[in-house]
């Protein structure tokens, strides 16, 4: 597990009540967020090097991504996933996680890879 993961776990957890049950649900989570996003990053390379912008294999990924954020605990905030077109040093996987009105907002979201 990568830095970014362990980080993303312990923000969701922070929003999460206490329970163990729900902790052991979002780390599930994030460990499967982070197997998309490394699937997401191999696929951009070959979809870049063949001149497409998104494969349906890819858009099936980032749904799948979304389904499993629909499916965690109740969190004390809303969370917004969303998947990077340009990757960076500031965004180096193709998805993230944006939690308004908290540190992991817009400005700092929380990442996978």
């Amino acid at each position: 597990m990568n830095k970014a993961a362990i980080w993303a776990a312990a923000a969701l957890g922070h929003l999460c009540d206490d329970q163990p049950h729900n902790l052991t649900r979002i780390a599930t989570a994030v460990c499967q967020l982070v197997e998309i996003d490394e699937r997401l990053m191999r696929f951009a390379i070959e979809e870049d090097q063949n001149g497409i912008d998104h494969t349906d294999e890819t858009e099936d990924l980032f749904e799948h991504a979304g389904q499993i954020i629909e499916k965690l605990p109740p969190l004390g905030a809303e969370v917004f996933l969303y998947y990077n077109d340009e990757v960076d040093e500031e965004s180096p996987g193709r998805i993230r996680l944006e939690i308004p009105g908290t540190h992991w907002d817009v400005n700092r979201p929380l990442q996978f890879h």
